[in-house]
């Protein structure tokens, strides 16, 4: 049986993923700032089900939600992290950033996943399972837009260490190491960048357009995908 911990599970892709996998004869840990009534409820109901609320906008919180996962190391076969949460804001130019949220921002985007894959890798070592890491990235991971600095920088720094943690050790985890990009969906981070200001953000009707001719794919479609090609489930 698979474990599996998803980061990000309130909207979106994350959302969708943790309802396709529930199905599934896996175990699901998740770390998410909040969580949806009937997530909860399904925690209550389910034994291979742990919910841990922690806010990945601060390295205290990540920190104590990576402490929380409640797993018996030594009964683990294959463990999968999937890293989805995160953030597209701050939309601003350089020079008009606020610190706190280019903190924020670092810390969902980069921080996050570097602080819980290297909890997972010396778990991996010391007990001996297999790791499997998708990283869900971006475009923005290797093209630089306007008003966008934070997202972009970020996106491709995670996007680095991850393929820095494949040459690291080549033979573990040269296919077990996925950076997805999943594309443009129709997600809470879309309406997001919908609302920006044209002024920083110059793209700001190509979004709109995709989002008014219906060209933005459905998170339940690049769950099924990323499901089925990479988790064989």
């Amino acid at each position: 049986m698979k474990t599996i911990l998803i980061t990000g599970i309130s909207s979106g892709l994350g959302r969708a993923i943790f309802d396709r996998l529930c199905s599934q004869n896996v175990n699901l840990i998740c770390i998410s700032r909040r969580y949806l009534p009937y997530q909860l409820e399904l925690e209550q109901k389910r034994t291979n089900i742990q919910l841990i609320e922690g806010d990945l906008s601060e390295q205290e919180s990540i920190e104590s939600s990576i402490l929380h996962i409640n797993e018996d190391w030594n009964a683990i076969k294959n463990f999968v992290f999937i890293n989805n949460a995160g953030t597209v804001e701050p939309i601003d130019c350089i020079g008009d950033l606020q610190a706190c949220t280019i903190t924020e921002s670092i810390n969902i985007n980069y921080l996050a996943p570097v602080l819980i894959t290297n909890y997972l890798v010396n778990k991996s070592k010391v007990h001996g399972f297999k790791l499997q890491i998708i990283n869900i990235s971006s475009g923005a991971a290797n093209h630089p837009i306007a008003g966008w600095a934070i997202y972009c920088s970020t996106k491709a720094a995670a996007k680095m260490f991850f393929d820095v943690l494949c040459k690291q050790d080549e033979i573990v985890y040269s296919n077990c190491i996925i950076n997805f990009d999943p594309g443009v969906m129709d997600t809470k981070m879309q309406a997001e960048i919908r609302k920006a200001n044209n002024d920083v953000f110059p793209r700001l009707e190509e979004f709109i357009e995709l989002y008014d001719t219906g060209k933005l794919s459905s998170p339940e479609v690049i769950a099924e995908i990323i499901i089925k090609e990479y988790l064989s489930l």
